[in-house]
């Protein structure tokens, strides 16, 4: 199963990411290309460029996925 996560580099974001990786889940992160990257580094998280504001970006991350966790603000 395939999760696409929005806000994860937020407080919220960050203990849900990690709370699904400690499950062994597959998580995507939609990141912007502004995003500081450091935040997921040593994380095997699958990384999408988008931003909320592009349907045709969302769509694209969200290939694939089976379920989708905002917790962007």
């Amino acid at each position: 199963m395939t999760t696409l996560l929005t806000g994860a580099s937020g407080h919220v974001g960050q203990n849900l990411l990690r709370e699904l990786l400690s499950r062994g889940e597959t998580v995507r992160v939609l990141v912007r290309s502004s995003s500081d990257l450091k935040t997921f580094e040593g994380l095997t998280v699958e990384k999408a460029q988008g931003d909320l504001n592009e349907p045709a970006s969302l769509r694209a991350a969200a290939k694939g996925c089976d379920r989708v966790y905002h917790c962007a603000a």
